[in-house]
């Protein structure tokens, strides 16, 4: 059965090891998140980590452009053996309910161009072109789109 939680400190070596072996990006996310600053949600198959979302909250930065005042979807990511089950939709339905209790009234993320799984994921989901433009990210290291979801 799989549920979507915002991450508790026992997960960050579930998550390294099944989803990204990246234990001092999933430390960092996990302080963000007890700064109020975002909210780091991991998806589990019972008690095994299959995929995570970072929702920031504003104020956000300006290392690309961004709506105001948006919160916004940061590294959707479920990992392989997992993909294609609606975990990244319900990742993504997690982070608008969040978003929506917060009482913001959208939500933003940026996806690659090239990424054309992500871009039908979040169509289907609602998202639309914010028409901000192509862009680059520099951490991502690719050209991407702002989307954006009315909630």
């Amino acid at each position: 059965m799989i549920t979507v939680r915002p991450v508790k400190p026992g997960d960050i070596e579930g998550l390294s090891r099944h989803v990204k072996p990246t234990p001092l990006l999933h430390e960092a996310r996990a302080q963000l998140q007890r700064d109020e600053r975002a909210l780091y949600l991991v998806a589990l198959d019972d008690e095994t980590p299959v995929g995570h979302a970072l929702l920031k909250l504003p104020p956000l930065g300006n290392e690309h452009p961004r709506l105001a005042h948006t919160p916004e979807v940061e590294d959707l990511f479920v990992a392989a053996a997992s993909r294609s089950a609606g975990i990244g939709t319900r990742l993504l339905r997690e982070a608008a309910a969040a978003a929506r209790a917060r009482d913001h009234h959208r939500l933003g993320l940026a996806v690659g161009v090239e990424n054309g799984g992500a871009l039908r994921l979040y169509e289907r989901a609602g998202f639309t072109d914010s028409g901000l433009g192509e862009f680059w990210v520099e951490g991502a290291h690719e050209v991407c789109r702002y989307l954006v979801k009315a909630l």
